[in-house]
């Protein structure tokens, strides 16, 4: 059993913007955001409470339930950043086929419900999902499901039904560390309704000296609408990119320099484009917790 609590009170060029090298999000993970519209001073406030219980039938069999409560608020209320409150749950059966290899089948729900709105989603389906340990070295799995979406609407409630999906591999060698993931899924969204989550992310971490490694993230983002068309969103595309080296000066402490670069484009509306440089001095306390990253710089790899 376990449980994930957070909150966070930010401007919203820090919120909803996603960073190019996707920190702290799992294979197959999807992060909603990428509103980005700073034409207005906006904060935004966002509160998420994720209960899990695993459970073990037998050394092959295995129960997993998780839940996950959102709820996001802004000082204003205006296109794309419109509040709302997401209830998520699945439950799902895993099945060891080897003892590097494991097929789950898991139904989801979720209910969405806009700020000043009676849009309210309601979400079910059913996928599955093949993950595979092919060493402590590689991981990889592939996902497929099929969803289904009521919204009701001033004319009623309307529904459609879409493919979900994901493939992607980690890898992390002695000196080397890669993810590379693309998925789609259905999330929640500032634009005011459910909207079609594309998403392709890259990231490597590489030790080129005993202290000092280098990294490069990329992360594409396309937010479309859920298909009803009595309350379309505005689509969005989203790019960012990140480089940098970090060098270990002790234990604690690094100092890090990164170049990212962020594109985004809004349906109907010119594109824009941001560059930003920074220069950091990282402290991170030892933890047993959070295993400090290796001499080179590539973090440790948790197998769970």
């Amino acid at each position: 059993m376990g449980a994930t609590a957070q909150y966070a009170d930010e401007n919203v060029i820090s919120s909803e913007l996603l960073p190019a090298n996707f920190p702290g999000v799992g294979l197959g993970e999807i992060v909603g955001g990428t509103s980005g519209r700073v034409n207005v001073y906006n904060r935004r406030r966002l509160a998420r409470v994720a209960p899990l219980l695993n459970y073990d039938f037998t050394p092959r069999r295995h129960l997993h339930l998780d839940a996950e409560y959102l709820n996001a608020s802004f000082n204003r209320n205006l296109l794309q950043q419109m509040g709302f409150r997401n209830a998520y749950g699945s439950a799902g059966m895993a099945f060891d086929v080897s003892p590097r290899a494991t097929f789950t089948v898991r139904a989801v729900g979720s209910r969405f419900e806009p700020d000043g709105s009676p849009n309210s989603t309601a979400r079910y389906g059913i996928e599955t999902q093949w993950d595979v340990r092919r060493s402590r070295i590689a991981n990889l799995y592939l996902r497929l499901g099929a969803d289904r979406t009521a919204a009701r609407t001033a004319v009623g409630t309307l529904g459609s039904t879409g493919a979900v999906g994901g493939a992607g591999i980690s890898c992390s060698y002695q000196i080397t560390q890669f993810v590379l993931d693309a998925m789609r899924d259905l999330a929640p969204s500032a634009a005011g309704a459910v909207a079609v989550h594309d998403e392709l992310r890259f990231r490597m971490l590489r030790g080129l000296r005993p202290r000092l490694s280098g990294f490069v993230g990329v992360r594409a983002v396309r937010l479309r609408g859920a298909e009803q068309k009595a309350i379309a969103i505005q689509g969005s595309d989203y790019v960012a990119g990140s480089a940098g080296l970090e060098l270990r000066i002790t234990r604690n402490y690094r100092l890090s320099g990164t170049y990212d670069y962020t594109w985004q484009h809004f349906q109907g509306e010119p594109h824009a484009a941001a560059n930003a440089v920074a220069l950091s001095i990282i402290y991170q306390p030892v933890s047993r917790f959070e295993p400090l990253p290796l001499s080179y710089g590539v973090g440790t790899e948790r197998h769970e």
